[in-house]
Formats: structure tokens, C-alpha cells, sequence
């Protein structure tokens, strides 16, 4: 009975993280509490401050810092805690950002990643316009470390509503985690708390993660069949194909990357390739090919 209620208490804990979403679950500012204005800003109740836009201005902070500073005044669902308002209409005085593309224009990648970051946490459940910041920055800082998590986390919230996509919130943030050639400039122990809500999300991988098949295994004539209509395709390996169904032939070039064929012009995803079985499809059906 006792392994029974544990049992229940850890799926509860489980399906209660998931029920959330990447920005309100990862608490990652946790790990800079020995920093001050992160610890202030943490006791603030979401309430932004001219001295919190003064560190995000200042350039010889961290950005890993100014980032765990958002992070800490929590988050707004709607939208009402304006705090991006109250961000830009301070950096419009103070360095003359008159609208969003001026800003987005001369803004420092630091400014500008700041600003998506507040915009998401402004408005969870609307991150279109932080993603579209957030990318921006990164493209003039591509090397960091915290800009590519924190662009990742971003873009995983819009992945939040649609289980389909949720294989999404793991994989945007596990590339950044694989990315070895990064300047890592955010604590370890930050970094964890983002992975250890974002890997909740694996398990819906499973059934969507392609492999690296062998294409010379697809050299040569395939056959299958639709009803009592014989179907074949042969692969050439010059990246060309001659496909039969019926009467009919056509031609044209197929490719074979990541586990996605590309033929007839649209692209599969296979599931089984062998010496003597070909098996792709899309989302509504498959088909099944045998060597000939």
C-alpha cells in the first residue's frame, strides 16, 4: 500500500511539472541568489525597477545574471505586469530607442535579449514577439551559451499547447546542452534547473526521432502494392528514380537525410530501412516496400 501511495505522489509530482510550462517551471535564478539584485529582485513581486534596467544596461554584467534577474520577478499570463513597457520606455530616454525598431536596430545583443526575455515572461501564453527578439539578439552573439538557452526556452513555450509538439521543449533546449563549441557563460547548476524540467519532455521523442539510415541500401527497384496495382520505384545512385504505378511512369531526384526521404517532390519520414524493407511515411498513413 505504502509503494502504492509513493507511486501515486511521484506520477502526481510528474504530470503537475508537465502541466506547466518551460517559463514558469524553471526557477533557474536559484543559483545566483548570492548575486544581490538577483536576491532583490526575487522579494520585488514581479515589480521592475530603474535599478534592475541600470544592471541590464551596464555591459560589463553577465548576461547569465541579468538573465537569473528576470527569471527572479517571476512571471504575468496577460501581460499586466508591462514590464517590457516600462523596460523600453526607460531605454528610450536613456538611449534614445524611440520605437521597437530602433531598438531592435541599435539595441546591444545583451538589451535586446533582455527584452525578450521580460516580453516572455510579460505574457506566457503569447510569445510570438519574444522569439522574434530573442533571435535577433542571438544573431549578434551567436556563441553564447545562455543566448542560445534562453532562445530555447522561449521558443519551447510555444510548443506547450500542442502534445504533438511537445517532443519540441526537449530537443530546442538539448541542442543548445550538446553544442560543445558554445562559450558556456551560465552556471552549471542554472543550466540544470532549465534541463531538469525540459527533459520531462523525452519520453515524446520516441516515437519521432528519425535515424541516420544508409542510403546505398536504397540503390536499385522496390516494389509495393496498392490493392491489385503494383507500385515500384527504383533508386538510382545518382539521385535519381524512375517510378512506376500501373501504366504510368515518372522521373525526377530523390534524397535520403536524417532519416527523411525526399521524393516526388515531398519529404517522408522513414521508419525501417534494411537490406530488404523500406518503410516511410507522413502523418496520415505509410507505405511498405520490398526489394526486388
Amino acid at each position: 500500500m505504502k509503494k502504492l501511495l509513493l507511486a501515486l505522489i511521484v506520477l502526481t509530482q510528474f504530470l503537475s511539472a508537465k502541466a506547466d510550462s518551460p517559463l514558469t517551471s524553471t526557477d533557474f535564478y536559484r543559483a545566483y541568489l548570492n548575486e544581490s539584485i538577483v536576491l532583490a529582485a526575487s522579494k520585488a513581486e514581479g515589480v521592475m525597477d530603474v535599478e534592475y534596467v541600470e544592471y541590464m544596461m551596464n555591459s560589463k554584467n553577465p548576461i547569465a545574471v541579468k538573465m537569473a534577474l528576470i527569471n527572479a520577478m517571476g512571471y504575468s499570463t496577460d501581460g499586466s505586469a508591462d514590464r517590457s513597457t516600462f523596460f523600453t520606455g526607460f531605454m528610450e530616454t536613456a538611449k534614445a530607442y524611440h520605437n521597437i525598431d530602433v531598438f531592435l536596430a541599435k539595441g546591444t545583443a545583451d538589451e535586446i535579449l533582455c527584452l525578450a526575455y521580460i516580453t516572455a515572461m510579460d505574457n506566457y501564453n503569447n510569445v510570438t514577439d519574444a522569439i522574434k527578439y530573442a533571435e535577433i539578439a542571438l544573431k549578434k552573439n551567436p556563441n553564447s551559451y545562455t543566448f542560445n538557452l534562453i532562445t530555447a526556452l522561449i521558443k519551447s513555450q510555444s510548443k506547450i499547447g500542442d502534445q504533438n509538439s511537445w517532443c519540441s521543449i526537449y530537443s530546442l533546449c538539448d541542442k543548445v546542452r550538446q553544442n560543445s563549441v558554445l562559450k558556456v557563460d551560465m552556471k552549471p547548476e542554472a543550466a540544470s534547473i532549465i534541463f531538469e524540467y525540459t527533459d520531462l519532455y523525452k519520453e515524446y521523442c520516441k516515437e519521432t526521432e528519425t535515424k541516420n539510415f544508409d542510403k546505398t541500401l536504397l540503390y536499385g527497384s522496390w516494389s509495393n502494392f496498392e490493392g491489385l496495382v503494383m507500385e515500384d520505384i527504383k533508386f538510382n545512385s545518382d539521385g535519381t528514380y524512375v517510378h512506376h504505378y500501373g501504366n504510368d511512369e515518372s522521373k525526377g531526384k530523390w534524397k535520403l537525410e536524417n532519416g527523411i526521404l525526399t521524393i516526388f517532390g515531398v519529404t517522408y519520414k522513414v521508419t525501417e530501412l534494411s537490406k530488404n524493407k523500406l518503410v516511410y511515411g507522413d502523418a496520415d498513413r505509410s507505405w511498405t516496400y520490398v526489394k526486388q
